[in-house]
């Protein structure tokens, strides 16, 4: 259960928002655990204030006779990034049916004024894209290079304890549940990327500490994750399990920064193509067809080439070939530096109102309870 609360002043104005997850961890296994406090507590806390993209900390209680912890972490207001997706798709199907609406009209109006009918003119428009790249209500693209960033340097943070410089003797930790799920959105950052929210990684609920010559590597860390943004290697393998495979590292949340970007450029939940298509089986079966087939749509001469062109790397089988994440961080900034998204001269004075247009613009809502109750009356979403 996740409620948010809400504290306020002696004349009633809200003055602090915070979320509360409350939830039951398996109470005998020692990974959850760590040092008689939950792991994801802890892990948490260690990062939570190293990067500006990692959601707040504020604290946690157990309670053993309920079997139960409670979390208390930053509140992000306009969701998550998963809702903008989903959003997303509900709009380009509703343009997909409007415009199959409009020219049904049209024909049926030349069909009774005699016209002759170019039948290939008015050929069945598909429900789904072909072409991954060619879509009629795409998520900005700079907003796309936002998150890829965001996420990589709170990864790096995780990884080496820091985004800029690592930090040494750091012991890793690994998400290994990053996903639009677990990506929230939070107050806008007045100095970069001004219109849109702040992406910030949360939930670490299955986050794990990476030791070397750690014996419970990688049969520990089997299926702890979601399906579609697991790696090949976190399979649970039937045969003997292939060498590459012998243990899961940082790359593994590198394929799962991958995954989460094809879910933003195919506006899905689900990062790979449709159950009818054969590439889905390098998730299902661990195939070693090329993961990068799953953008080869999007033409070299198109606008997102460049994005796609670095999110092919990270879902690469094989763990090796996919890029080091700093190096992948740091191309992506140069990237953005190069194309200057990040900085918005011309940017309306209201640029927040649903009725303001500019180029890029990003349609996102505030989380639906606006007005949270007090503290002692928490309402659940």
């Amino acid at each position: 259960m996740v409620a948010l609360f809400a504290r306020s002043d002696e004349s009633g104005n809200r003055i602090e928002h915070m979320v509360v997850k409350e939830s039951i961890p398996p109470w005998r296994d020692p990974i959850a655990w760590k040092n008689g406090e939950p792991a994801e507590a802890v892990l948490h806390r260690r990062v939570h204030d190293r990067s500006p993209y990692i959601v707040g900390y504020k604290g946690c209680r157990v309670f053993p006779e309920a079997r139960r912890i409670r979390l208390y972490v930053e509140y992000a207001p306009y969701q998550a990034l998963a809702d903008v997706i989903h959003d997303y798709n509900h709009y380009e199907r509703y343009e997909i049916k409007q415009l199959k609406k409009r020219r049904e009209e049209e024909r049926r109006e030349k069909q009774d004024n005699g016209e002759v009918i170019d039948y290939e003119e008015y050929e069945e428009i598909p429900d789904e894209n072909e072409d991954e790249g060619n879509q009629r209500f795409p998520i900005p693209e700079p907003f796309m290079w936002y998150v890829f960033e965001a996420m990589a340097s709170a990864l790096l943070v995780l990884h080496e304890g820091g985004a800029e410089v690592p930090v040494p003797k750091w012991t890793p930790i690994l998400h290994l549940d990053l996903k639009p799920d677990n990506i929230f959105l939070a107050l806008l950052d007045p100095d970069r990327f001004r219109p849109y929210p702040q992406p910030k990684l949360g939930d670490f609920g299955l986050a794990v500490e990476l030791f070397n010559n750690d014996s419970g590597n990688p049969l520990d860390f089997q299926h702890r994750g979601t399906k579609d943004f697991m790696p090949p290697e976190q399979k649970a393998w039937s045969i003997p399990r292939p060498p590459i495979f012998a243990k899961v590292s940082e790359a593994a949340d590198v394929f799962a920064l991958g995954a989460t970007m094809m879910c933003m450029i195919r506006k899905s939940d689900d990062p790979v193509a449709t159950t009818r298509d054969p590439r889905r089986e390098v998730h299902q079966r661990g195939d070693k067809d090329k993961v990068s087939t799953l953008l080869v749509n999007i033409k070299s001469d198109h606008p997102w080439h460049a994005l796609a062109a670095l999110v092919r790397p990270c879902l690469e089988y094989d763990p090796a070939d996919r890029p080091k994440l700093r190096q992948l961080r740091d191309t992506i900034r140069a990237h953005i530096q190069a194309a200057a998204m990040d900085v918005w001269d011309d940017l309306p004075q209201d640029f927040m109102s649903r009725q303001v247009e500019f180029p890029n613009k990003l349609l996102f809502d505030v989380h639906p309870d606006l007005h949270p109750r007090s503290e002692s009356d928490g309402s659940a979403h």
